[in-house]
């Protein structure tokens, strides 16, 4: 039994690893205060809801990545890390946390010259947890825990 134990341990500090490893897409969790009231942005898709994220392109580090798809999905670009680059990574997507003052601004993707998102709204951060899908769910539940 012991050496079951062990084995699982194992294999989640290799997963762990493993996805930490191989970042793939970047985000930005944003709060936003409205009424004395934190609020995260959610983007409204085709197929449910979203947060601002992307792929990774060459060479290019994921904060960079984030702050790039962030502001190509939303325009947003007046961006305060107050956390500096604390991040969360769940299956390879690393996700930062930031704050602004701005509003959206929803446009079409450069490359593909569509609509990625139809809207946005600003909601209660346990609002968020329970419309995102998994991983993103998952990362906002860990920005609540880190925001103050």
């Amino acid at each position: 039994i012991m050496a079951i134990k062990e084995l699982k341990n194992y294999i989640k500090h290799i997963v762990k690893e493993i996805s930490s490893n191989n970042i793939r897409a970047a985000g930005i969790i944003i709060f936003k205060k409205i009424d004395d009231a934190d609020k995260i942005l959610v983007l409204k898709s085709k197929k449910g809801y979203d947060l601002p994220k992307g792929r990774l392109e060459p060479g290019e580090s994921s904060l960079n990545c984030a702050v790039r798809e962030t502001f190509e999905e939303t325009g947003i670009d007046e961006l305060d890390f107050y956390l500096g680059k604390k991040s969360i990574v769940i299956d390879q997507c690393q996700m930062y946390i930031a704050k602004t003052e701005q509003e959206p601004m929803i446009s079409k993707n450069p490359e593909t010259n569509e609509f990625e998102h139809i809207g946005y709204k600003w909601v209660d951060p346990k609002l968020a947890v329970n419309i995102l899908p998994g991983f993103l769910a998952s990362s906002v539940d860990w920005a609540i825990k880190n925001i103050h």
